[in-house]
């Protein structure tokens, strides 16, 4: 693991403004009851375990032996990197930029991560799914537990229809024309005050332009997939510094492109 490079400011660091897909009025967050009622409007601390959800270009899972204020240190402190290197470049120009300086911010905030190595693929077969391979190129890092949860996740969201809300919110906020960028997370517990992730970034270009672009099929020679894999720890005591200023520039825009995945 390393950690070098801590020299950004988060009390100043320019946070770029996101695009809200739908207000907060449908925003869903938190474990869907067993009732059956909904869990609009909630945030991670209205109850004691958050399964699975989007959060911003991200699709994150997590392990039931995560508590509330862990599950929204982790949320938050990925959403402040996310919109911190927004801030700074083009995602879906300068994708290794744009990464780098993520990392640092999360860096800087108390997560130690292994070094970034890109790597690019090409596909010579049909029928393959952006959400497999993804899910392939985890599985080196992840842990059976964490790979359970994102398989459920994975398996939820590709059996929705294409016009819920879930995988609306998901292209809107990872998508471009002919491409797009985003990453899948795991976290479960490591040691007391610390939460491990294996989190997989992800840079796609086509040739052709595909909604719920996760799990439907390509073709051969029609899809490029550049990934960094990663395994990253969060120390709770180090982020506990900085837990209230992020809350604090974060503000309501947390809410922004926040929705939970209900699993069963």
């Amino acid at each position: 693991m390393t950690h070098s490079n801590l020299d950004i400011d988060v009390s100043t660091t320019p946070l770029a403004t996101p695009s809200a897909f739908e207000s907060s009025e449908d925003v869903l967050v938190g474990r869907a009851a067993s009732s059956g009622e909904e869990s609009a409007g909630q945030s991670p601390s209205d109850r004691s375990s958050f399964s699975a959800g989007i959060s911003g270009s991200g699709l994150f899972s997590f392990s039931q032996n995560l508590d509330a204020p862990a599950v929204q240190d982790v949320l938050q402190s990925l959403r402040f990197a996310e919109r911190a290197a927004d801030a700074q470049f083009d995602r879906n120009e300068r994708i290794e930029d744009w990464y780098q300086f993520y990392i640092r911010v999360l860096r800087q905030l108390g997560w130690t991560t292994s070094a970034e190595n890109w790597d690019t693929k090409t596909f010579d077969r049909d029928n393959m799914t952006i959400g497999e391979e993804a899910f392939k190129l985890l599985s080196a890092v992840a842990s059976a537990n964490q790979l359970g949860i994102i398989r459920q996740a994975l398996d939820t969201m590709a059996g929705l229809a294409k016009d819920r809300k879930e995988i609306k919110l998901f292209d809107f906020t990872t998508s471009v024309e002919l491409g797009g960028t985003f990453q899948i997370g795991t976290v479960e517990t490591a040691a007391t005050g610390v939460s491990k992730m294996s989190l997989g970034a992800f840079f796609y270009r086509s040739d052709d332009r595909k909604r719920n672009f996760l799990f439907v099929t390509w073709g051969r020679n029609n899809l490029s997939l550049s990934t960094c894999i990663h395994q990253m720890l969060l120390n709770h005591e180090s982020y506990a510094e900085y837990r209230d200023l992020i809350k604090t520039r974060l503000g309501d825009s947390m809410k922004d492109n926040l929705m939970a995945i209900p699993l069963a």
